[in-house]
């Protein structure tokens, strides 16, 4: 596991594995680290902590109360860190704070929507949701990507969509055999008996 680790390291870049992110009552201890702020990757690895810890407080609100705009619930979590954080009055960690906000802030951004593009998938589903959103920025920022979402958190459409997005003309699909039907209904444009289009 530690050398596929590495590899993956390796060919994506640091990285910070966290299951839940951070959580509000970790924010005093936070301070013990005001002697290694000065550290880039230590800072960089604290903002890949604070966007998971924001997507992780996304996903629970979602599912207590899916009618909330995405929007609502992201500033929501950064007041509420803020609050937290301002406590320490570390510079560094404000900072950080503003970065993650920037970065969720940009995930909603007017953007041109590729033409050819559907505008939602289903009724009451973002398209593209917040995961697709996060996986086209990184794909867009880093040029490469390893999505390794759960499923049914639209994997395929962010790869669709990063290659809309992203204007490139030609993309190469290895998929299994037994999901090749699933593929072309997602790249179709065939329209339903319901009028819609069948793909993305």
């Amino acid at each position: 596991v530690d050398r596929v680790h590495g590899m993956i390291a390796e060919y994506l870049g640091d990285f910070l594995l966290i299951k839940t992110g951070l959580d509000f009552d970790d924010i005093p201890k936070l301070d013990q680290l005001k002697n290694y702020l000065g550290d880039k990757d230590l800072r960089e690895g604290l903002l890949e902590v604070v966007k998971e810890s924001c997507l992780h407080y996304y996903q629970e609100q979602q599912k207590e109360n899916p009618e909330r705009e995405p929007e609502t619930i992201i500033r929501e979590y950064f007041e509420n860190l803020r609050r937290q954080v301002a406590q320490l009055k570390q510079v560094a960690i404000g900072d950080i704070v503003d970065r993650a906000e920037a970065y969720y802030v940009s995930l909603f951004e007017e953007e041109r929507k590729p033409n050819a593009v559907v505008e939602k998938l289903r009724e009451g589903r973002a398209f593209p949701d917040i995961n697709q959103r996060i996986n086209i920025k990184e794909t867009s920022e880093k040029k490469k990507i390893l999505i390794g979402d759960e499923m049914g958190l639209g994997k395929s459409a962010s790869a669709i969509l990063s290659k809309e997005y992203l204007g490139v003309k030609c993309a190469l699909l290895v998929v299994p055999s037994n999901v090749i039907p699933t593929w072309q209904r997602y790249l179709s444009d065939e329209v339903g008996e319901d009028g819609k289009q069948l793909g993305y």
